[in-house]
C-alpha cells in the first residue's frame, strides 16, 4: 500500500466518553505527511457539559476537571481557531486512525452542537468526502496484515503484541497518533513515504 502520491492525516482523539453528540472531545491529534513534509497538531478542549462525562472514560484517558480547566471552551475565539488548524490539517487528505469513524463523528457532531449552526454546518461539509479523500482503519489493516498475531484488535492489545510501536503514554491523542503512525510503518515502511 502506497499513499506517497496524495496527503495523509493520522487522527486520534480522547472524548469525555463514547457518546457523539452528547459527550464531548478533551483532545485531538493529527499527524499531516503531504510529500516529504510531515507536520503534528495537538488541541485541546474544556468540556461545555463536564457533567455528561463518563467516569470509565476518564479513568482510561486520565482527564479531569483539575487538569482542564485551564483549556479554551471550545466555542471560545482560541477553541474556533482550533477546529480551524484541524480542518486545514485534514482537508484534502486520507484519514487515518484506529476506528477513525469514532474520531470523524466526534469532530462532526461536537461542531453540531455549540450553538454555532451555520459555522458547524460548514465546518462539517470541511470534514466529509470530497474535502478529505477518505478514511482510512487501522482496525482493518491490522487485521489483515497481523491478524493471526493478534488475540483482539484494539490499540491497546496491538501495543502489548508489538512493543516496539508504542511511544509515550497510551490513551493520549498524541501519543497514540505517534504509535499509529509506527504501526503502519511496521505494516509497510513505504505507506507514509
Amino acid at each position: 500500500m502506497t499513499l506517497r502520491s496524495k496527503p495523509v492525516a493520522i487522527i486520534d482523539t480522547e472524548t469525555t466518553g463514547l457518546r457523539s453528540g452528547f459527550q464531548e472531545l478533551i483532545e485531538v491529534a493529527v499527524i499531516r505527511f503531504d510529500g516529504p513534509n510531515r507536520t503534528e497538531g495537538l488541541f485541546r478542549f474544556r468540556p461545555m457539559y463536564p457533567d455528561r462525562a463518563s467516569e470509565r472514560a476518564l479513568q482510561v484517558n486520565g482527564w479531569t476537571p483539575d487538569r482542564w480547566a485551564c483549556l479554551p471552551h471550545p466555542i471560545s475565539p482560541l477553541g474556533l481557531e482550533h477546529y480551524s488548524a484541524i480542518l486545514g490539517m485534514v482537508r484534502g487528505c486520507y484519514v487515518i486512525g484506529h476506528n477513525v469513524e469514532f474520531d470523524l463523528e466526534f469532530l462532526r457532531d461536537h461542531m453540531l452542537t455549540q450553538n454555532r449552526k451555520s459555522w458547524a454546518e460548514r465546518a462539517r461539509e470541511r470534514l466529509s468526502r470530497p474535502k478529505i479523500l477518505g478514511s482510512i482503519d487501522t482496525v482493518s489493516i491490522a487485521w489483515m496484515a497481523l491478524g493471526s498475531g493478534l488475540e483482539y484488535l484494539s490499540l491497546d492489545h496491538i501495543r502489548e503484541r508489538y512493543p516496539e510501536i508504542q511511544t509515550g503514554e497510551a490513551h493520549t491523542a498524541l501519543s497514540d497518533a505517534r504509535t499509529l503512525e509506527n504501526l503502519l510503518r511496521m505494516i509497510d515502511p513505504t505507506v507514509l513515504g
